[in-house]
């Protein structure tokens, strides 16, 4: 089976969503290549009608749209039982923390940032229909159990047989318990991942066995909630025999007897350790390179033009006298917090950077509510899509106010002691 694929080896159908028709364009470009059978939206409605009409198997959501923004959008397809899986990339040119924690809150299992890359978005599009597909599949054959476990046929040990090459096969942990915990089943990857044989674990309680001990009690929580219906994915640490701990995603369905009682779980789990500590590593990154700005009181400005949307640190918002969160977020809004004799400059500058894609300095002064005046001084770097139109700019500011002071005062000292030296010598 290719990425590109699904199981009936149909191209995998790709919907992209944008009100930026370039954008769409653009993606459209990058992805055709690939194979995939390709459908764009405007706007979140008309994507969710889409989705109504025939689910896709993959979504690329941009996050600032008129009416429905990406992150209502992709609430409303994870919030369906329906369409719930379907993977969401959330392609944005906001490059914070927050925005990507709404987004993770929203549903989305992946990011890519403006502007796009197409390998690395070609990469992140076939890894994620691989785990889509590997997920389809355990649905398929953990329905296909259950039937099984209920039907007690003639061929339940013929199917049996079948479903076990299959768990072997699949690159993920396929994990039946009972009711109380104990392991009645463990695929070949998952014995492999752990550093146990299959006939060492059969039997024995995955709680005492398979976790570190922090993570016994809120797994015996979430067991709990989980045979009484429960079925959202969740992440918990398993433990190796070798005492190696591992980050592992669950999918979880019941099993069920004639009768309709729950006599055990069957989930299908997925490594994420390695993905885990990437993220960790940069939120670590985030979160040192802002502690470094904020200590050198640099403030730092990121303008989407796509959208007119300008967004201020909080730095950057004390630089020009405005309130924590309280910038208006457009250039306009700037503008009006830049000295009067400043603005023709800051347009001029700015403007130049626009047209080239260029880089840029500037020095000017703010005014704030209460009167104050500041000196500012900052660089800036614009960014040009492909037809040269400007995307995405960002920058810093940093507040001279007084050296600039100190720099005038040894200039007048200069003064003075040279007229001290002129009045000496008459």
């Amino acid at each position: 089976m290719s990425p590109g694929h699904d199981v009936a080896e149909h191209p995998a159908r790709i919907l992209i969503v944008d009100d930026d028709r370039h954008n769409r364009q653009l993606l459209e470009l990058m992805l055709a290549p690939e194979g995939f059978s390709l459908q764009t939206a405007a706007s979140g409605e008309e994507a969710l009608a889409l989705v109504a009409q025939e689910a896709p198997d993959l979504i690329l959501l941009d996050i600032l749209m008129p009416g429905m923004d990406g992150y209502q959008v992709a609430g409303t397809i994870k919030g369906n039982p329906v369409t719930k899986n379907i993977p969401v990339i959330m392609v944005t040119a906001l490059d914070d923390r927050d925005a990507r924690m709404l987004g993770l809150r929203a549903g989305a299992e992946d990011f890519i940032s403006q502007p796009v890359d197409r390998a690395e978005l070609c990469v992140r599009v076939k890894n994620l229909l691989r785990l889509k597909a590997y997920s389809d599949d355990h649905d398929r054959y953990s329905q296909l159990l259950e039937t099984e476990v209920l039907s007690r046929t003639a061929d339940l040990r013929l199917e049996r047989d079948r479903a076990q090459r299959y768990l072997d096969t699949a690159q993920v942990i396929l994990l039946k318990l009972d009711r109380e915990g104990r392991i009645q089943l463990l695929n070949r990857y998952g014995c492999t991942l752990l550093g146990w044989e299959a006939d060492e674990l059969l039997g024995r309680d995955w709680v005492e066995t398979c976790l570190p001990a922090r993570a016994r009690d809120a797994f015996g929580q979430r067991f709990h909630d989980l045979v009484g219906g429960d079925l959202s994915i969740v992440e918990n640490p398993v433990l190796t025999k070798a005492g190696e701990e591992r980050l592992i995603e669950w999918r979880n369905t019941l099993l069920r007897d004639d009768a309709g009682y729950v006599i055990g779980t069957f989930s299908s789990g997925t490594d994420i350790t390695e993905r885990h500590q990437a993220v960790e590593a940069l939120r670590a990154a985030e979160e040192r390179m802002r502690f470094a700005l904020e200590s050198a009181n640099v403030g730092i400005w990121d303008m989407d033009y796509t959208t007119g949307t300008l967004r201020w640190s909080e730095t950057m918002e004390a630089h020009y006298g405005v309130k924590p969160g309280k910038f208006a977020g457009t250039f306009d809004a700037f503008i009006e917090r830049v000295h009067p004799d400043d603005r023709e400059s800051v347009h001029g500058a700015v403007g130049k950077a626009v047209i080239g894609g260029a880089d840029f300095t500037r020095e000017n002064r703010s005014v704030w509510p209460d009167g104050t005046v500041r000196w500012l001084t900052g660089a800036g770097r614009i960014y040009l899509g492909e037809h040269g139109k400007p995307v995405r700019g960002v920058g810093i500011s940093l507040d001279v106010t007084e050296r600039r002071t100190l720099e005038k005062q040894y200039q007048q000292a200069q003064k003075m002691e040279a007229v001290g030296r002129l009045a000496g010598g008459v």
